[in-house]
């Protein structure tokens, strides 16, 4: 045997090998990135998104879901709270869409938020954030305007024994 007999014969018995190991199992499928949000008969078709919104805003969380039947949307804020319907809050499921609604935000809206889907085929879940930023008040639009401006009297200066007029205008 010459040298490329050798190589050969040893490529030979090593393919020979690989067919005689037994049949591979099915590949399993590719997990997906999140392998909880999608059943047969249920899943997301568009997950809702984060969103930043200023004190005293509206945030909006829009769900689209699938499955067969359509499934049961519930909103959750943190881990364990279920969040209801009423006050600052609406819920609205209308087919394939859910929707959450909080108004007039304050800084303790902030958080995680889960989308919960159920139906027979069983119950998946997403999560989104809700960032809050401190709004900036706005002078003469929010607040109490006279406190405002008794505010600003106070700062006034004058000169001792020095005659001084003060004129206001108010505008609507």
């Amino acid at each position: 045997m010459n040298g490329y007999g050798f190589y050969n014969r040893l490529l030979e018995l090593c393919l020979m090998a690989e067919k005689s190991k037994a049949a591979p199992e099915p590949a399993a499928e590719e997990p997906t990135a999140a392998p909880v949000k999608k059943l047969d008969n249920l899943f997301f078709i568009e997950e809702p998104k984060p969103c930043h919104v200023a004190e005293k805003g509206t945030a909006t969380f829009i769900a689209k879901v699938g499955g067969d039947p359509i499934p049961n949307v519930k909103w959750m804020k943190g881990k364990w709270r279920q969040i209801t319907h009423g006050g600052r809050i609406t819920i609205e499921q209308k087919g394939q869409e859910a929707k959450l609604e909080i108004r007039e935000i304050t800084r303790s809206d902030s958080g995680q938020y889960r989308c919960v889907a159920t139906n027979k085929a069983g119950e998946i879940e997403c999560n989104t954030d809700m960032h809050v930023e401190e709004r900036k008040e706005d002078a003469g639009v929010e607040g109490d305007f006279r406190a405002k401006l008794k505010k600003e009297l106070r700062s006034l200066t004058t000169t001792t024994n020095m005659k001084s007029a003060l004129s206001v205008t108010v505008t609507s």
